[in-house]
């Protein structure tokens, strides 16, 4: 989360999936961070920060095209007719 260093947030926000376990959202999560961490290992980093404008633009990126992005008919995934 840009401008709190060396956070690594498990379970943050668009997380839940609510059709998969959080027991392996949690464990891909983790391995993530432990792939940073060794990252900053071999770099010789001391801490580690997102920039704002990564941060978003990555996560707009990921979420073209979705229903959570473009909308879905009441009850279902299925996005809503243009």
């Amino acid at each position: 989360m840009p401008g709190f260093p060396d956070l690594f947030w498990v379970i943050g926000p668009n997380t839940g999936l609510g059709h998969n376990s959080m027991v392996f959202m949690i464990e891909a999560q983790l391995n993530y961070l432990l792939g940073a961490l060794e990252a900053m290992n071999r770099r010789g980093a001391t801490q580690v920060e997102v920039r704002d404008d990564a941060y978003d633009g990555h996560l707009q990126s990921r979420l073209e095209g979705t229903v959570w992005n473009a909308g879905a008919r009441a009850g279902t995934w299925t996005p809503t007719a243009a």
